[in-house]
Protein backbone atom coordinates (compact mmCIF):
# COMPACT_ATOMS: atom_id res chain seq x y z
CA UNK A 1 0.00 0.00 0.00
CA UNK A 2 1.44 3.57 -1.00
CA UNK A 3 1.00 6.35 0.69
CA UNK A 4 0.08 9.57 -1.12
CA UNK A 5 1.25 13.06 0.30
CA UNK A 6 -0.12 15.93 -0.54
CA UNK A 7 2.10 18.68 -1.29
CA UNK A 8 0.97 22.30 -2.14
CA UNK A 9 2.15 23.65 -5.68
CA UNK A 10 4.32 26.75 -5.30
CA UNK A 11 2.27 29.85 -6.48
CA UNK A 12 4.70 31.99 -8.22
CA UNK A 13 2.59 35.36 -8.52
CA UNK A 14 1.30 35.04 -4.77
CA UNK A 15 5.55 34.57 -3.47
CA UNK A 16 6.34 37.63 -5.96
CA UNK A 17 3.30 39.99 -4.62
CA UNK A 18 4.35 38.50 -1.27
CA UNK A 19 7.99 39.58 -1.50
CA UNK A 20 7.22 42.74 -2.63
CA UNK A 21 4.82 43.89 -0.25
CA UNK A 22 7.65 42.83 2.25
CA UNK A 23 10.33 45.11 0.36
CA UNK A 24 8.21 47.70 0.12
CA UNK A 25 6.93 47.57 3.87
CA UNK A 26 10.76 47.89 4.25
CA UNK A 27 11.09 50.89 2.64
CA UNK A 28 7.95 52.41 4.07
CA UNK A 29 9.69 51.55 7.42
CA UNK A 30 13.44 53.57 6.08
CA UNK A 31 10.91 56.40 5.01
CA UNK A 32 9.21 56.38 8.24
CA UNK A 33 12.50 56.25 10.43
CA UNK A 34 13.86 59.03 8.16
CA UNK A 35 11.00 61.32 9.65
CA UNK A 36 12.29 60.91 12.86
CA UNK A 37 15.17 63.44 12.16
CA UNK A 38 12.22 66.04 10.93
CA UNK A 39 12.53 69.53 12.72
CA UNK A 40 10.83 72.74 12.53
CA UNK A 41 11.48 74.52 9.27
CA UNK A 42 10.39 78.07 7.43
CA UNK A 43 7.19 78.22 7.60
CA UNK A 44 6.58 75.91 11.07
CA UNK A 45 7.85 79.00 13.12
CA UNK A 46 5.26 81.67 11.21
CA UNK A 47 3.07 78.74 12.42
CA UNK A 48 4.05 78.74 15.67
CA UNK A 49 3.96 82.49 15.81
CA UNK A 50 0.51 82.56 14.93
CA UNK A 51 -0.21 80.37 18.18
CA UNK A 52 0.39 82.65 20.89
CA UNK A 53 -3.27 84.14 19.86
CA UNK A 54 -6.05 82.44 20.66
CA UNK A 55 -6.96 79.21 18.19
CA UNK A 56 -9.78 80.50 16.41
CA UNK A 57 -8.19 84.04 15.74
CA UNK A 58 -5.28 82.65 15.31
CA UNK A 59 -7.36 80.41 12.25
CA UNK A 60 -8.96 83.75 11.08
CA UNK A 61 -5.58 85.45 10.95
CA UNK A 62 -4.06 83.06 9.16
CA UNK A 63 -7.26 82.50 6.91
CA UNK A 64 -7.78 86.22 5.91
CA UNK A 65 -3.97 87.16 5.88
CA UNK A 66 -1.85 84.02 4.66
CA UNK A 67 -3.83 81.15 2.92
CA UNK A 68 -6.88 80.09 2.88
CA UNK A 69 -6.10 76.78 3.54
CA UNK A 70 -7.47 76.24 7.22
CA UNK A 71 -7.20 72.44 7.53
CA UNK A 72 -3.10 72.87 7.33
CA UNK A 73 -3.07 75.35 9.69
CA UNK A 74 -5.42 73.11 12.05
CA UNK A 75 -3.25 70.25 11.80
CA UNK A 76 -0.23 71.89 12.16
CA UNK A 77 -1.99 73.75 15.30
CA UNK A 78 -3.30 69.89 16.85
CA UNK A 79 0.48 68.46 16.79
CA UNK A 80 2.20 71.57 18.36
CA UNK A 81 -0.81 71.74 20.98
CA UNK A 82 0.16 68.10 21.93
CA UNK A 83 4.08 68.80 21.70
CA UNK A 84 6.30 70.59 19.54
CA UNK A 85 8.46 67.45 19.42
CA UNK A 86 5.89 65.83 17.42
CA UNK A 87 7.25 66.99 14.38
CA UNK A 88 9.44 64.09 14.32
CA UNK A 89 6.90 61.72 14.56
CA UNK A 90 4.31 63.12 12.71
CA UNK A 91 6.14 61.62 9.08
CA UNK A 92 5.60 58.49 10.57
CA UNK A 93 2.41 58.50 12.18
CA UNK A 94 0.97 60.15 8.40
CA UNK A 95 3.01 57.34 7.05
CA UNK A 96 0.53 54.29 9.25
CA UNK A 97 -2.71 56.18 8.46
CA UNK A 98 -1.39 56.47 5.03
CA UNK A 99 -1.22 52.65 4.83
CA UNK A 100 -3.88 51.70 6.86
CA UNK A 101 -6.82 54.19 4.82
CA UNK A 102 -5.27 52.95 1.49
CA UNK A 103 -6.11 48.96 2.97
CA UNK A 104 -9.21 50.07 4.03
CA UNK A 105 -10.56 51.68 0.76
CA UNK A 106 -9.34 48.43 -1.42
CA UNK A 107 -11.39 46.03 1.00
CA UNK A 108 -13.93 48.31 0.94
CA UNK A 109 -13.86 48.53 -2.53
CA UNK A 110 -13.60 44.79 -3.59
CA UNK A 111 -16.48 44.25 -0.74
CA UNK A 112 -18.61 46.91 -2.88
CA UNK A 113 -17.73 45.10 -6.14
CA UNK A 114 -18.62 41.60 -4.63
CA UNK A 115 -15.62 38.90 -4.40
CA UNK A 116 -13.81 40.39 -1.06
CA UNK A 117 -10.26 39.59 -1.67
CA UNK A 118 -7.96 38.23 0.63
CA UNK A 119 -6.23 40.27 3.60
CA UNK A 120 -2.97 39.33 2.75
CA UNK A 121 -3.48 40.80 -1.28
CA UNK A 122 -4.83 44.35 0.40
CA UNK A 123 -2.00 44.88 2.50
CA UNK A 124 0.44 43.55 -0.56
CA UNK A 125 -0.89 45.81 -3.03
CA UNK A 126 -1.47 48.91 -0.23
CA UNK A 127 2.11 48.27 0.51
CA UNK A 128 3.04 48.70 -3.27
CA UNK A 129 0.82 51.32 -4.12
CA UNK A 130 2.11 53.74 -1.31
CA UNK A 131 5.61 52.53 -2.14
CA UNK A 132 5.31 53.42 -5.70
CA UNK A 133 3.59 56.68 -5.26
CA UNK A 134 6.13 57.92 -2.57
CA UNK A 135 8.82 57.16 -5.03
CA UNK A 136 7.43 58.73 -7.39
CA UNK A 137 6.71 61.77 -5.68
CA UNK A 138 8.95 64.92 -7.18
CA UNK A 139 10.48 65.90 -3.57
CA UNK A 140 9.47 63.43 -0.88
CA UNK A 141 11.76 65.81 1.43
CA UNK A 142 8.91 68.60 1.27
CA UNK A 143 5.98 66.37 1.52
CA UNK A 144 7.01 64.31 4.13
CA UNK A 145 9.54 66.03 6.46
CA UNK A 146 8.77 69.77 6.53
CA UNK A 147 5.56 69.83 8.32
CA UNK A 148 3.91 72.63 6.83
CA UNK A 149 3.99 71.31 3.43
CA UNK A 150 2.81 68.04 4.29
CA UNK A 151 0.03 69.63 6.13
CA UNK A 152 -0.59 71.05 2.21
CA UNK A 153 0.08 68.44 -0.08
CA UNK A 154 0.47 65.10 1.90
CA UNK A 155 -2.29 65.29 4.26
CA UNK A 156 -5.23 64.97 2.18
CA UNK A 157 -3.95 61.99 0.33
CA UNK A 158 -3.91 60.45 3.73
CA UNK A 159 -7.36 61.69 4.73
CA UNK A 160 -8.85 61.15 1.17
CA UNK A 161 -8.68 57.02 1.56
CA UNK A 162 -10.88 57.18 5.10
CA UNK A 163 -13.15 59.14 3.32
CA UNK A 164 -13.93 56.81 0.64
CA UNK A 165 -13.68 53.76 2.68
CA UNK A 166 -16.54 55.29 4.89
CA UNK A 167 -19.15 56.15 1.35
CA UNK A 168 -18.29 52.97 -0.03
CA UNK A 169 -18.92 51.13 2.99
CA UNK A 170 -22.37 53.24 3.70
CA UNK A 171 -23.55 52.80 0.03
CA UNK A 172 -22.80 48.80 0.84
CA UNK A 173 -24.51 48.91 4.14
CA UNK A 174 -27.30 50.78 2.44
CA UNK A 175 -28.43 47.76 1.03
CA UNK A 176 -28.87 45.95 3.85
CA UNK A 177 -30.61 48.52 5.31
CA UNK A 178 -31.08 52.21 5.27
CA UNK A 179 -28.68 54.55 6.19
CA UNK A 180 -28.77 56.28 9.88
CA UNK A 181 -30.07 60.02 9.24
CA UNK A 182 -26.28 60.56 11.67
CA UNK A 183 -23.99 59.17 9.22
CA UNK A 184 -24.36 62.07 6.58
CA UNK A 185 -23.01 64.74 9.21
CA UNK A 186 -19.79 63.46 9.93
CA UNK A 187 -19.10 62.80 6.23
CA UNK A 188 -19.84 66.03 5.17
CA UNK A 189 -17.74 67.57 7.87
CA UNK A 190 -14.99 64.97 6.63
CA UNK A 191 -15.38 66.52 2.95
CA UNK A 192 -15.21 69.76 3.99
CA UNK A 193 -12.07 69.56 5.98
CA UNK A 194 -10.16 67.43 3.81
CA UNK A 195 -10.87 70.68 0.89
CA UNK A 196 -9.49 72.49 3.27
CA UNK A 197 -6.29 71.38 2.80
CA UNK A 198 -5.45 72.18 -0.26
Amino acid sequence: MSKTTSKQNFNLPTFSLRLTAVFSGFVLVVYAYLGTFSRHLADDYCSVDFLRKSFFRALWTNYTNVSDRFSNFMLITLSEAIDPRLVAVLPALMLALWVIGIAWLLYESSRFNGRAWDKSIIFALTFLLVFLALLQAPNRFQILYWRSSMATHFAPLVFMPFLGASILRSIFAAEKKPTAFWVYPPLFLSAFLIGGYS
